[in-house]
């Protein structure tokens, strides 16, 4: 992804990219993993091993950014696939 964790270097990045400050999105994280495993069967690295193709989304913390991302900035899926580096029609599934 285009955007990385390590790129929310302060509180009002972490604000701005996903609407919640480090320490909410790690419990965040940890209910969407534990979510994510109930609903799929598998881990999110699990899935995208299986994937025929190489996926930008490689763990649950890349796809929480990028669902937290996509919600609190309202972007086209074109747009969002380009921000994030991914083709449209993958930004939209995901």
């Amino acid at each position: 992804m285009k955007i990385l964790i390590t790129d929310l270097t302060t509180e009002r990045k972490w604000r701005s990219a996903t609407g919640y400050d480090q320490k909410i999105f790690r419990k965040l994280l940890s209910i969407f993993e534990e979510t994510h495993q109930k609903i799929f069967g598998k881990t999110v690295p699990e899935r995208e091993a299986e994937s025929p193709k190489e996926s930008v989304i490689k763990t649950a913390e890349d796809l929480l950014l990028f669902t937290l991302f996509s919600l609190k900035c309202g972007l086209t899926y074109d747009l969002l696939g380009l921000v994030i580096g991914m083709d449209s029609s993958n930004a939209k599934r995901n």
